[in-house]
Formats: structure tokens, C-alpha cells, sequence
């Protein structure tokens, strides 16, 4: 099949790349909202082949006709982190395209430069914008400081469309009112949208405090294996005390490659690790063997672990 593919869809601006996604038209047509989306032809190649040019070669290609290389090129510099490439991406604010000074703007952003401001800005203000446009420019407000866009993405928290729910949420999750923003992310426990759940729960290890720790107590007991793995990773990516007990009692959990993961994060967040079974052995016996030898650990080293507090750079992981 060809790599020129025909999506009627946007391009989503989504974690810092653009994901060409059908459910999106879908969903839109469903919802009767055809704002959400815009049709692009999508050479999917594009992306792939910029990993392997050189940096001069991308940023050559900036002054590209077509608007989707130039946007994808901008993409790749973001990805590589190329700072010293900012005065190349910041021209293109005035590209005469609205996605591509929309990714300009959203990688200086990632770069820690606020010159895209005024058009993350006008992005989040012009109603005629796709909504899922306007919540990636909310997010980006937010990460500089911003709650523009704040109150446009409260009115989506509830929306049909599992895409606008999981970007409303991370905007409100993003902004200054902190207490709103745990509400949103409770709110989503009990999503029938895996996706939307997923990003909940990393967010959550991204916020990194007990309030994140409590909240993701909930998500433990997701129905979705995959989710209760994500909440062992975003467990340790808080680095809070209060994770431990919440990764211990994971090590119970009727999937047992959870269980697994579990162990792995608690060596992450501790560095301590159980060698007596390794973790490739997915047996119930090696799991119940693996959760004692935790548990035994916890009962020495608890006091080292109070709660509300960060721990500490954890050790060379220790049997």
C-alpha cells in the first residue's frame, strides 16, 4: 500500500507529534461537529525520512512549498531538541498556513521560548479554529504560564468526543487553579475511553504530589491491565514516599505481568531490587514469592519512606 494516504482527519497535535487519527473523523461526523476536523493528504513518509536527514537538510527544507513538510521538519526539530534552531522555527509563525505556525509556536514552547505566544493566543480566541487546535494552543498557554484558554476547555470536559475529553482535561489539569485540576482528572476514573484514562495517569505521575498519589489509587484497580501498568509508571515518575505502599499492594493484582511491572517500579523508585525470582516468571508461585520478599524489604525500611515526602535519589539497586 502506498505511504500517500488520503485521512479525513485533522492533524492532531498530540504529546509533541502529529498523529493522523480516523476515530477523529468519526467521532466528529457522529457528534455533528465537523469544526473538530480539517481533510489533509498525509505522506506518512515524510516523518520517517526527516529521522535520518541531517539538521541542515530540515531546516532547509522550512522554506518548503508544501505546508505539511514544513510543519513535519518543524516537528523534527522540536523531537531533537534542536535550541539553537529556535530563529529558523520562530519565522514560520507567519507562515500563511494556520497547523504550521500553530507547531511552530508549540515547539518553541518545548524549547522554552515564548515568542509563539500571540499566536497560540489567537489560536485559543478564533472560534472558527478546530477545537482540537485550539486545545493543543490551551495546553501550550498553559506550560508558559497562561490560562487563556482555561475556561474554553471546561466547557469540553464532558464532550462526546474521547479526543476533546482527554486534551480538555490535560488543560484544565495544566492550569493554576490546582484544585480544579485534580477534579478533571478524577473525573476520568470511571471514562469508558481507555485513552482518556491512559493520559490521565500520566498526567498524574507528571504532577508528581500525595494528591497525584491518592488519585491514582483509583486507577489501580482500572479494569484495563494496560492502565494499572501505566499507573506503576506514573507511580514512580511522581517520586513521592506514599507511591511505595501503593506498589506493594499492585503486587497482588490478578494480572500478573502487572505485578511484575509493579516490582520493576518499585526498584525504580527505591533502588532496591528482589533477585530470588527473576522477572521474567510469570508464575503465580513466583509472583507470591516476589511479593513476600517486597513486603519483608517494607517492613525494615518503611521509616525511610514517610509519607508527603519525595524520596531520595535512590541507590545501585541492592538485593
Amino acid at each position: 500500500m502506498s505511504t500517500k494516504v488520503l485521512f479525513g482527519v485533522m492533524l492532531v497535535i498530540c504529546g509533541g507529534v502529529f498523529v493522523a487519527v480516523n476515530a477523529c473523523a468519526a467521532q466528529a461526523t457522529q457528534s455533528g461537529n465537523p469544526g473538530l476536523i480539517e481533510p489533509h493528504v498525509i505522506d506518512i513518509s515524510i516523518f520517517e525520512r526527516n529521522k535520518t536527514r541531517t539538521e541542515a537538510e530540515i531546516v532547509a527544507d522550512l522554506g518548503n512549498d508544501a505546508a505539511i513538510v514544513r510543519s513535519a521538519c518543524v516537528q523534527e526539530l522540536g523531537r531533537r531538541d534542536a535550541v539553537n534552531r529556535k530563529d529558523a522555527v520562530a519565522e514560520l509563525l507567519t507562515d500563511g498556513v494556520e497547523f504550521v505556525r500553530l507547531r511552530a509556536a508549540l515547539v518553541l514552547v518545548e524549547m522554552g521560548d515564548d515568542r509563539g505566544l500571540p499566536v497560540l493566543r489567537k489560536t485559543v480566541a478564533a472560534e472558527g479554529a478546530p477545537i482540537l487546535h485550539r486545545m493543543d494552543a490551551a495546553i501550550g498557554l498553559c506550560k508558559l504560564g497562561h490560562d487563556d484558554g482555561v475556561a474554553f476547555a471546561k466547557q469540553h470536559l464532558s464532550s462526546s468526543n474521547s479526543l476533546v475529553r482527554k486534551e480538555a482535561v490535560e488543560v484544565v489539569s495544566r492550569s493554576k487553579d490546582a484544585t480544579a485540576g485534580y477534579a478533571a482528572l478524577a473525573g476520568t476514573a470511571m471514562d469508558t475511553n481507555q485513552s482518556v484514562r491512559w493520559g490521565s495517569v500520566k498526567r498524574l505521575g507528571e504532577m508528581g504530589s500525595p494528591r497525584a498519589v491518592e488519585l491514582l489509587v483509583a486507577f489501580s484497580t482500572d479494569q484495563d491491565a494496560v492502565i494499572r501498568s501505566a499507573v506503576a509508571r506514573a507511580l514512580v515518575k511522581t517520586g513521592m514516599c506514599d507511591a511505595v505502599p501503593v506498589l506493594l499492594g499492585m503486587l497482588s493484582d490478578a494480572s500478573r505481568s502487572v505485578a511484575v511491572d509493579a516490582s520493576a517500579a518499585l526498584t525504580d523508585l527505591t533502588g532496591h531490587a528482589e533477585f530470588d525470582t527473576p522477572v521474567s516468571a510469570y508464575h503465580a508461585a513466583a509472583q507470591g514469592t516476589l511479593r513476600d520478599g517486597w513486603l519483608a524489604w517494607w517492613e525494615q525500611n518503611k521509616t525511610n519512606y514517610p509519607a508527603g515526602h519525595k524520596v531520595t535519589e535512590p541507590s545501585e539497586p541492592t538485593q
